[in-house]
């Protein structure tokens, strides 16, 4: 069906935000501890 397609897509997307801000999330703390 279409709409568990779409759920999918979203699921994906979902995804893909969590890492970037666990990504930004890291890098911000590396920042933090290269900078002290």
């Amino acid at each position: 069906s279409i709409s568990k397609g779409v759920y999918g897509k979203v699921q994906e997307f979902h995804q893909l935000i969590e890492s970037f801000i666990t990504d930004v999330r890291q890098t911000r703390d590396g920042l933090y501890k290269h900078l002290r």
